[in-house]
């Protein structure tokens, strides 16, 4: 049996000699059937913000085998969670909002797939091309502006390579785990030199565990909080925090520390929302400042975004929340203490569709409220 899904995540920054600097983020996913069988379908999410925060592009394109895909695998779900008698509705309601939320969110339904090579890896799609590179990675891609990036990453730290179940049992073992957190970029930007820094994730494996969990006949949707952060005292940092998206129930949660480039487990993990969203465009409503403390580094901080406004629109789930953040804490240990800043990436997945009822309700009062504010609020001219 093969992987069910795989994708491909790169995230960082490019200054240019002007000191302006983009915030960039692609992810490239290739699925299958549950049991890694048919046909594969492809899926791009792609974002940019300067540093400002003014100025911010997002893309969300699916093929028609990953609509296919999505639509087998969402049945199953709803058989599962959904009373006998309501399935028939559920799941007509649940596709007809899921491809009117696609059009009203610009998702792009493409023709053609992708063009992908097994060895060396390489994937070009459009205008995104992505791929093994003589010393490193190679990645060109759109920014925010109209602007195009074309960019070489070599490596400046150990790789991360690990199955889910050394990264927490509860996991078992769905799916493999690559990562690099420190990239060195060079390369242009519309034809000008520029340099910065990247982080890049591989995973593949089963949908179970990471993405669905279990439960007798079907499965449940499952959601997760993820911070990649670069500590500019040379640490970088990887937290995955799973949760049922229905319940929020939490689930496994684990941490990885890279010290001198060399990734250790840092199993001591807490991490508290203290800041919330709500999108005006889905009504979903984000944590998107955290509080954390991991007492085994001494390391002490929040996690604020860019800007608040860093949703991307997913076929199926609607959208999640995929943003460029600020870190600002404290450190505490045997080198001494001190303040200690960084960035980096926060993700937020499975707070965009409403799973229950009641999350529908409360959804559609709320963009109901949103529409009403805007039309007859106080910013309205008499």
């Amino acid at each position: 049996m093969g992987s069910s899904i795989e994708w491909w995540f790169v995230q960082g920054y490019l200054d240019t000699a002007e000191q302006d600097r983009h915030h960039v983020m692609a992810a490239f996913f290739r699925v299958h059937d549950l049991d890694g069988s048919g046909p594969p379908g492809a899926m791009l999410l792609r974002h940019a913000v300067d540093e400002t925060g003014q100025d911010s592009w997002h893309q969300s394109q699916v093929t028609r085998e990953t609509i296919a895909l999505h639509n087998r695998i969402a049945t199953q779900v709803i058989n599962t969670n959904v009373q006998p008698r309501l399935q028939t509705l559920a799941r007509h309601r649940h596709f007809a909002y899921t491809a009117a939320s696609a059009r009203h969110n610009g998702i792009v339904e493409e023709d053609d797939g992708p063009q992908v090579n097994a060895a060396p890896f390489s994937v070009s799609w459009n205008d995104f091309a992505f791929g093994e590179a003589p010393e490193g990675l190679s990645l060109r891609t759109n920014l925010a502006g109209g602007r195009h990036a074309d960019v070489l990453l070599a490596p400046q730290s150990a790789w991360l390579d690990a199955r889910s179940d050394q990264l927490h049992p509860g996991f078992g073992p769905a799916f493999a785990y690559q990562c690099c957190p420190r990239l060195h970029a060079t390369g242009v930007v519309d034809g000008q030199p520029v340099q910065g820094q990247f982080w890049i994730d591989r995973q593949w494996g089963q949908y179970e565990g990471w993405l669905l969990s279990p439960k007798q006949t079907g499965y449940r949707v499952l959601g997760w909080d993820w911070f990649g952060l670069n500590l500019d005292d040379g640490r970088d940092l990887l937290i995955s925090r799973h949760r049922d998206a229905a319940t929020n129930q939490a689930g496994a949660m684990f941490g990885v520390i890279f010290r001198d480039g060399q990734p250790e487990e840092c199993p001591d993990i807490t991490a508290t929302p203290v800041r919330h969203w709500t999108s005006p465009h889905t009504a979903a409503r984000y944590p998107v400042a955290w509080d954390l403390d991991l007492p085994q580094l001494g390391l002490r901080g929040r996690v604020t975004p860019l800007i608040e406004d860093q949703e991307i629109p997913v076929y199926g789930t609607e959208a999640i929340w995929e943003g460029a953040v600020q870190f600002q804490g404290h450190s505490q240990g045997q080198s001494g203490q001190g303040d200690v800043s960084g960035r980096g990436r926060l993700e937020l997945v499975g707070y965009g569709v409403p799973l229950t009822l009641g999350a529908h309700l409360r959804r559609n009062f709320a963009r109901f409220a949103t529409g009403m504010s805007a039309a007859f609020g106080p910013s309205r001219k008499r």
